[in-house]
């Protein structure tokens, strides 16, 4: 369950992060 629990929580955090660099239109520098 905790596995399952992490995995939600870093496709939320994932989400959230593609929202922000849509906003702000940031260019990665990886």
């Amino acid at each position: 369950l905790k596995l399952i629990e992490v995995v939600d929580t870093e496709e939320e955090v994932i989400q959230i992060l593609n929202k922000f660099y849509d906003q702000f239109a940031i260019s990665p520098n990886f």
